[in-house]
């Protein structure tokens, strides 16, 4: 790693990043909820849209420039769901004469993954020392959570950076020397805060619960004989009562008990007394009056960058706020009709976003609680060796060593996968705010297993990377095997097999396309991991390590390039397409009922060619004229242009029906399964 000059690991980490959040970055499709964010920005860029006063129960705002960038609109209406940062760096990309396409929205995602890399890389330093952290960095450039998450257009890329600036900010103040520094980056880490809820609200103050604990941990270092085994025991009672609530989550919804009030204060109690516990055993009184001096005002900066946006909303469209709350509080408690997941279902993403470095995550998370081996080194030598120099001493200001950074880490990991957990709504990019920290922890094992070998022998490493490179051959024989697909004989018939399991209507033939592809790619990484592993049996850890990361980037790379294995394509374009063929050009159009994926057909059905939903439209119209008024001019809303076309699902087909609509093409058959949207031709018009 000493090779590596000062700039040059910078330039490294964001080349590797950008490669793998980045390459063929318009390559596939908008999928549903990244097409809100192509629709507001569409609605901030062009003059011609705004909100649709038909689907309004008040009378909508005037468009005004002001109004365009704080009312974010989809498809005639308000986006009211999510805080506008991602709304804002989408438009500004386009405000700036970039196209308004798949590349240009998604870009604001790659800035931030690339942004996270170096952030994360720049605190860590400090953390766990040079090369730890830049093994951790090129490890969270080259993982799963920034191939797949890093090119979508959704808010958390933003949210993850922002997350990731807070806690850096809030760590190197609590290192400062001076009240002044220390001030001056606790500002800057709810700075930071604000700008995170402005990318998705009140997510950002799960943090609360990690930085409370390190302020335990410090206090705890400086005052007990054996801190780690206290924080272990604290770890391992929070993870406990995230496991109560989820029994006892399930016991509410069994017995049809409906109390989301009493039901969150058992939560809060389950979560938070823990907490109390280690800090109350903690006494960190000392370690709270370094930060009690940045409180106030640092709460009024936070606040100061998103509340106003949600009070002018809230004063545009009163809605607002309970949307907001059916979005946060509602998907946190839960309620009887919830879909519930097992505690341990973060821990499985936790490990999928971080492949292919999961062989690490035992070693990452044991590391902050491991006592101090018997060589200890603070040295970032090439070399395997040790050096005896003894830890740095401990200060209020700065416990010894590595510990502190290990321990905010590993709190800041353990704290949101148990906030996240004890959440009733689950979705797996909730966690990635989680990863970064992850990623330090497992470069910090990394470096233990190719240099330092405190804890773990050189028969450990030699063992991984011979793990590596037969996973390599094995690669080989999936793609050998795949390729043969569609050549007929039981290859095939087994690959059949394996399809009629899945939900995607994948053929063998494109199963045989992608392992042909795959083929050379495969190739390539089995040599370099092998190449890598006959380096670590000869001794040579920092060539075995470099072999490792060279193999990542080729499988990030071929995968980049075959983007649509990551994040897969609705066909959406192909369908609206086929709607615009089917139908006269100046007709109107809307939904029967609308969700989330298909704001994708209402993205490439084209600019200024909104779907508005009728059901909504005439739920507006009455509630803002009365019911008579109301349906009188949602009938005539519905008769507009020789009548309204109408999209519906499956399920409305008979109601659709008996308002006189016909079907359009009954033998239509959708690309994809989430576009199968039925079109119904309003009463005496023909389809082309």
């Amino acid at each position: 790693m000493r090779y590596i000059s000062k700039l040059g690991g910078w330039v490294l980490l964001a080349a590797v990043a950008a490669v793998s959040a980045g390459w063929g970055l318009g390559k596939v499709e908008f999928n549903g909820h990244e097409c809100y964010v192509a629709l507001a920005a569409r609605g901030i860029a062009s003059p011609s849209e705004w909100l649709d006063d038909h689907l309004s129960e008040r009378p909508v705002p005037p468009a005004t420039t002001f109004n365009r960038w704080m009312v974010p609109q989809c498809n005639g209406q308000p986006r009211l769901r999510k805080t506008p940062l991602a709304y804002w760096a989408a438009a500004g990309m386009v405000m700036m004469g970039l196209p308004l396409d798949e590349a240009t929205v998604r870009l604001p995602s790659v800035i931030a993954s690339v942004l996270t890399v170096l952030v994360i890389f720049g605190v860590g330093r400090r953390m766990i020392g040079h090369r730890a952290a830049l093994m951790g960095a090129l490890m969270l450039g080259a993982s799963l959570a920034t191939l797949k998450w890093g090119r979508s257009a959704r808010p958390e890329l933003l949210l993850m950076l922002w997350m990731t600036a807070a806690m850096a900010c809030f760590w190197a103040g609590m290192q400062a020397a001076t009240g002044g520094k220390r001030a001056a980056w606790l500002m800057a880490a709810w700075a930071a805060m604000g700008l995170a809820n402005l990318s998705k609200e009140f997510v950002p103050l799960f943090l609360v619960w990690p930085l409370l604990a390190y302020l335990a941990w410090r206090a705890s270092m400086l005052r007990d004989e054996r801190p780690k085994l206290r924080l272990g025991v604290f770890l391992g009672v929070a993870l406990a009562g995230v496991v109560l609530v989820d029994l006892i989550r399930r016991a509410m919804q069994w017995r049809d008990i409906d109390a989301p009030l009493a039901a969150a204060v058992i939560y809060a109690c389950l979560i938070g007394l823990p907490l109390a516990g280690y800090f109350v055993v903690s006494r960190p009184w000392g370690q709270l009056k370094l930060v009690l001096p940045t409180l106030l005002p640092g709460l009024v900066l936070m606040a100061l960058l998103f509340v106003p946006w949600l009070v002018y909303l809230d004063k545009l469209f009163p809605a607002t706020s309970g949307t907001l709350w059916q979005q946060v509080g509602e998907r946190g408690v839960g309620d009887e009709e919830s879909k519930l997941r097992v505690p341990g279902y973060y821990v499985f993403h936790l490990i999928l976003l971080t492949l292919p470095w999961a062989i690490f995550l035992p070693g990452a998370l044991m590391a902050p609680l491991r006592g101090a081996p018997r060589r200890r080194s603070e040295t970032d030598e090439l070399g395997p060796a040790p050096l005896p120099v003894p830890p740095q001493a401990a200060t209020p200001q700065a416990p010894a060593g590595h510990d502190d950074g290990l321990a905010l880490l590993l709190l800041w990991v353990v704290g949101l996968l148990i906030l996240f957990s004890a959440a009733a709504g689950k979705r797996p990019h909730y966690i990635l705010p989680a990863v970064p920290a992850l990623c330090m922890l497992i470069g910090y094992a990394a470096e233990d297993v190719f240099f330092r070998r405190r804890w773990f022998s050189l028969g450990t490493a030699n063992a991984i990377m011979f793990g590596y490179a037969l996973l390599g051959v094995i690669v080989i024989g999936g793609a050998v095997f795949a390729s043969r697909a569609a050549s007929g004989g039981w290859i095939s018939d087994a690959v059949a097999r394996l399809l009629k399991l899945g939900k995607d209507e994948v053929s063998p033939s494109d199963v045989a396309d992608i392992g042909q592809y795959f083929i050379v790619p495969a190739i390539v990484l089995a040599v370099v991991l092998l190449a890598a592993a006959v380096a670590m049996a000869k001794n040579k850890p920092a060539l075995s390590f470099t072999g490792l990361i060279v193999a990542a980037a080729v499988l990030m790379f071929s995968l980049a390039n075959h983007s649509d294995l990551v994040n897969g394509s609705q066909h959406a374009a192909q369908e609206a397409g086929w709607i615009r063929s089917r139908m006269p050009a100046s007709a109107p159009i809307g939904f029967w009922g609308l969700s989330s994926s298909d704001m994708a057909l209402v993205y490439y059905f084209g600019p200024g060619r909104d779907l508005p939903n009728a059901v909504w439209a005439r739920k507006a119209m009455t509630a803002r004229y009365g019911q008579q008024e109301g349906m009188r001019l949602w009938d005539a809303w519905m008769r507009q242009g020789g009548g309204r076309w109408l999209l519906a699902d499956a399920k409305d087909v008979d109601e659709v029906k008996r308002m006189g609509y016909t079907i359009a093409d009954p033998n239509h058959a959708p690309p994809d399964a989430d576009m199968d949207r039925i079109l119904f031709q309003p009463p005496g018009a023909k389809s082309k």
